[in-house]
């Protein structure tokens, strides 16, 4: 037997190890465990000790470099991450303020956010030389599909399942008429449903999975809707009209849009319709306030958040450089009441304004060098295709979520999907750079995850 090939033999094992950590990663974050424990046992740190050891795991058995799995904007979010821990610490010392009175636990989500976004594109990355995008991306859908399937029953879930911890008791008022799903939060599941909705439309103009994708698509707009989150039905209609104008052509353009079309023509149509008859749906004073804005356009009850904007402003405007240190903007001193009955005050409500407020200009910098860095990338340089559509849509959401919520940025779920498209675009420019050249990319089945000792990078995860 050729040396090379028993050698390989012998490490094929170490990849199943690897692989099941990723997917469990995937499922974790996706799925959000954490939240599921602390809403039926109260506590998630056991979850959050095995996340973090599988993504420990993937960093360590994973041989692929940094750099192709990460790529510019991989390092960017890294970067930003880190430079507002480092930097909000910093300023808490300096100014001596007890940064651990209001949230302990900051530094170390932050943290897991980081290792998450790492593992996550190394994981990946092998996983996509050896099964392709289309095959991992219909996986991903199917967790997610999972996901809005659990937001979408959150009734059940709420009587028969959830014994609320204290610090959570305010939730079972908010899932009385909003669906939430494994989330502690509508807004959260909301967001997690447009993921859903951008995979779904991505895959179902490639000419693949078409009925999956399209059930798919009709469980998470759902999921979207019965969260009732104004960001997120913003979202939803964003990301309806990327994939209808000229930068959302896939693979099959007429294909494409054919399918496309009729899944949004059904979709509007059945929210027309519901919204015709609303008077006759069991719905809720609360659920009918919120269903009408729908219609109706009135952002008058959203002026609490342009307030906690403004008042960040105002208080960024007093250390614009580094800002006033960890968790000064996620309770933010003077500002309103959001959490009544725990009497817990407002944050900012934006990522954006929270990392300029609590660290400064420059993880700000970073973050939207991030953005603009992988929207740059997508476009300029990848051919049209479901990994470009996927990660733009993908890069739409969060962007979007980062703008009504002061913990986005680090939360598990968009670390995965941040991670994940970073492998993607790597992924699709090596694919791109090979047909260009005329050669396919190497696909290794075996070493995928591990590489033979006499090729291994120098640079590993």
């Amino acid at each position: 037997m050729n040396p090379m090939t028993e050698s390989r033999n012998r490490r094929m094992p170490a990849s199943r190890p690897a692989r099941l950590a990723f997917w469990l990663v995937a499922v974790a974050t996706l799925v959000n465990f954490n939240h599921l424990a602390n809403m039926t046992v109260g506590t998630g740190w056991f979850i959050t000790i095995g996340l973090t050891l599988c993504c420990v795991f993937l960093c360590l058995i994973v041989r692929i470099p940094l750099r192709q799995a990460l790529g510019i904007p991989g390092f960017l979010i890294v970067a930003t991450l880190i430079s507002y821990l480092l930097i909000g610490l910093s300023v808490e010392l300096v100014t001596d303020t007890v940064w651990y009175s209001t949230d302990y636990t900051l530094p170390l989500r932050s943290g897991l956010a980081t290792l998450i976004v790492v593992a996550t594109a190394l994981g990946s990355s092998a996983e996509l030389r050896r099964v392709g995008v289309e095959r991992l991306l219909k996986v991903i859908l199917t967790i997610l599909a999972v996901t809005c399937i659990l937001i979408l029953a959150t009734p059940l879930l709420v009587d028969h399942l959830y014994t609320l911890p204290l610090h959570l008791r305010d939730v079972s008022y908010i899932a009385s008429f909003r669906f939430i799903g494994t989330f502690a939060n509508p807004n959260m599941a909301g967001t997690v449903g447009c993921y859903t909705v951008a995979l779904a439309l991505s895959l179902l103009g490639s000419g693949r999975y078409g009925k999956f994708s399209m059930l798919a698509l009709f469980l998470s707009s759902a999921a979207v809707i019965l969260t009732l989150s104004r960001t997120a039905l913003l979202t939803l209609i964003l990301i309806l009209l990327f994939f209808l104008g000229p930068l959302g052509l896939n693979l099959r353009p007429k294909q494409a849009f054919r399918r496309i079309w009729l899944a949004v023509a059904l979709l509007v149509g059945g929210v027309v319709l519901l919204g015709v008859n609303l008077e006759h749906l069991p719905v809720q004073e609360e659920q009918l306030h919120r269903l009408m804005w729908i219609f109706t356009g009135d952002l008058n009850d959203d002026s609490m958040r342009f307030k906690l904007w403004l008042y960040g402003l105002s208080q960024i405007a007093e250390s614009p450089l580094f800002g006033h240190g960890l968790t000064r903007f996620h309770t933010m001193e003077g500002s309103l009441i959001c959490r009544p009955e725990l009497d817990i005050l407002c944050g900012v409500h934006n990522s954006y304004l929270m990392l300029w407020g609590e660290a400064g200009i420059i993880p700000l910098t970073l973050f939207l060098l991030f953005f603009s860095r992988l929207l740059l990338w997508t476009y300029l340089t990848l051919p049209n295709s479901v990994a470009a559509n996927t990660v733009a849509s993908w890069t739409l959401v969060f962007a979007v979520a980062c703008m009504s919520s002061d913990y986005e940025v680090y939360s598990v779920w968009s670390a995965f999907i941040v991670g994940l498209s970073c492998a993607l675009v790597m992924h699709a420019a090596r694919e791109s750079r090979g047909r260009r050249s005329g050669r396919t990319l190497e696909t290794r089945p075996a070493s995928a995850w591990t590489v033979p000792p006499d090729s291994a990078p120098s640079i590993t995860g």
